[in-house]
């Protein structure tokens, strides 16, 4: 039995896994990003019929499970859980600082399963006025919303691209704040409405937007043009432009890509690389999806 412990972005502790008949102790695939005060792990697991974990970090800890059992145990804080074999969109939620233990022998089929681990603070400094309750152990319940989100988060990582920051780094904040209403009997009080961007601010993002067109910004840094966290900025975002951040800038880019495409000659994979997507393939998908043609037919349309 190996086990493996590595930092994840700014999260000082994941989720540590131990495989029975794998010499080199690690899950079939595993993904991951981090983000100011959150990041995301998904791991994937084909050939391993059994593990155990172990947690006891500095974060909150989200899980979205994938997984079907044949057998198993888990304990938090020392008291075992009823043990469910069947845990397909099922969610975890557990405080910083919680234990965690237990193992499990696997179906066999492919398992996986999404954690998101979050500054116990993110919610109330991004929400600025909140003030969160203490989390509390959740084990192994049912929630649409947020196991929503962790599946958009669970696509993202599962075929990473750099375009895709802003939105995944918005979707954590989501997650955030849809574990902070759970948390807090899923009706918090209502959050302050600050409207729509300043003329100002909507300029300087504009600005910002296209002069780093080659480079994804994060959510951070064009909030940070604002002054307003990131939670506010997104929402003010929306009111102003009428599309979040992330499809703003996709749609920035591809109105780039249509006037390089008639006025010059570059090829696709190096246009692609200019406007921040990591493959030829992701832009094409992209630029399909927003004209109904590839880039190589628009171009010969338009020529």
């Amino acid at each position: 039995m190996t086990r493996a412990r590595r930092p994840l972005g700014n999260i000082d502790q994941i989720l540590q896994l131990g495989f029975k008949d794998q010499p080199d102790g690690k899950p079939d695939v595993a993904h991951a990003a981090a983000f100011p005060g959150a990041a995301v792990q998904h791991v994937l697991l084909r050939d391993p019929s059994e593990y155990d974990f172990k947690w006891n970090g500095d974060a909150t800890y989200v899980a979205l499970h994938d997984l079907r059992l044949r057998d198993g145990e888990m304990a938090v804080d020392g008291k075992k859980v009823p043990r469910i074999l069947d845990l397909r969109d099922r969610l975890t939620v557990l405080p910083a600082q919680c234990e965690v233990n237990g193992w499990s022998q696997l179906a066999k089929r492919t398992n996986q399963f999404t954690v998101l681990y979050i500054d116990p603070l993110l919610a109330e400094n991004e929400l600025e006025e909140a003030r969160a309750k203490p989390v509390k152990p959740m084990v192994h319940f049912e929630n649409n919303d947020l196991r929503f989100t962790l599946e958009k988060l669970r696509s993202l990582l599962k075929n990473p691209d750099p375009s895709d920051h802003v939105y995944a780094e918005n979707l954590a904040m989501v997650a955030a704040l849809e574990v902070y209403r759970l948390q807090n009997g899923g009706a918090p009080r209502p959050i302050a409405d600050r409207g729509q961007l300043t003329a100002s601010q909507e300029r300087l993002i504009r600005e910002a937007i296209a002069e780093n067109a080659g480079r994804n910004l994060s959510l951070g840094e064009l909030a940070a043009l604002t002054k307003l966290s990131r939670f506010h900025f997104a929402r003010a975002f929306k009111k102003t432009f009428g599309m979040p951040p992330h499809q703003f800038i996709l749609h920035s880019r591809i109105e780039a890509a249509k006037v390089a495409l008639v006025k010059d000659d570059i090829g696709l994979a190096d246009l692609a690389r200019s406007l921040g997507f990591g493959s030829q393939s992701r832009f094409s998908e992209v630029f399909r999806k927003s004209t109904g043609l590839s880039p190589a037919q628009y171009r010969r349309r338009n020529k």
